[in-house]
């Protein structure tokens, strides 16, 4: 079987906002610009956080001017962990964060009846395929208590070839799983456009609680994986070995090491991989497209 990342490998890996839903526009957009790492004059850096560049401009955000005007005093970078990042910007020492709506929801001063209502904005664009996105600001170093901004909403169109490369594997008796990071509904959607069966997803959280012989019984009918961290790949990868499967698992980060040297095949992405993927990984695809894997299989 092949247990593969979603984004950049079934997708095309760029990312355009389709929708911006903020009560104060302005100040979302700010933290769209400075929430970032991204180098908005070469449109280098992660796909994500260049397409919030790139609306933001297109909204007449002047990323420079406002990047000159709040400099960066700390910052605390993204983390599967923690899912959400947090710059502390001048002169003021405020904070902007972006992250999963399900912490930072969790984190903001909001009323029950608001939480919900974000929270059920955000299901319904992740069921539409969309990656999904939350805002939100405080004083200081602050984590928690925050004042909430609003929800971007992503689109990342899956590989035009990818549908047919999943149905020539699973004819010839290959399952494929996906594994990501993102919103379960958004995985689920991406899931049903382009073959992968999807009855039910399994998160990172649920696997930290099952037992190895729970996990195991629960990698056999599900296919589609979301909110994973590269430690719930490598009991993924364990869990569907001890149940007798030949496992290839893709991976970019040094911290998918553990699940590439795991795994019967490790598949590091030639694009994007760390040095250290590459190195414990077995076969290093070029293009980082799902598609040449079949066509390796095949060879």
């Amino acid at each position: 079987m092949i247990a593969t990342d979603k984004t950049g490998t079934l997708t095309e890996e760029q990312m355009t906002v389709v929708e911006l839903d903020a009560g104060a526009p302005r100040e979302a957009l700010l933290a769209m610009v400075l929430a970032n790492d991204a180098d908005g004059e070469a449109s280098a850096g992660d796909p994500l956080e260049v397409g919030l560049l790139a609306y933001a401009r297109a909204q007449g955000v002047d990323v420079r001017a406002e990047r000159d005007a709040h400099a960066r005093l700390e910052t605390r970078p993204f983390d599967s962990a923690w899912k959400y990042m947090r710059v502390t910007v001048g002169p003021d020492r405020v904070s902007y964060l972006k992250g999963a709506p399900e912490v930072l929801l969790d984190r903001c001063a909001l009323l029950p009846e608001q939480r919900s209502e974000w929270a059920a904005k955000a299901e319904r664009a992740a069921g539409r395929g969309h990656k999904v996105l939350a805002l939100a600001r405080g004083d200081g170093e602050r984590e928690d208590g925050l004042t909430f901004l609003g929800l971007v909403m992503l689109w990342d169109p899956p590989r035009a070839e990818v549908g047919a490369a999943i149905q020539t594997a699973q004819a010839a008796g290959v399952r494929v799983l996906m594994i990501t990071g993102d919103h379960p509904g958004t995985a689920r959607a991406v899931a049903d456009a382009i073959g992968i069966p999807a009855p039910a997803v399994l998160i990172g959280s649920d696997i930290e609680t099952l037992s190895p012989e729970e996990l195991r019984s629960a990698v056999q009918t599900r296919n589609v994986f979301a909110r994973v961290s590269p430690a719930h790949k490598l009991k993924l990868v364990e869990a569907l070995k001890a149940d007798g499967q030949i496992v290839a698992m893709t991976g970019d980060g040094v911290n998918d090491a553990p699940a590439l040297k795991r795994a019967d095949v490790g598949i590091a992405m030639g694009c994007r991989s760390s040095d250290v993927a590459r190195e414990v990984a077995d076969l290093i695809l070029l293009d980082d497209n799902f598609a040449t894997i079949v066509a390796a299989i095949e060879e």
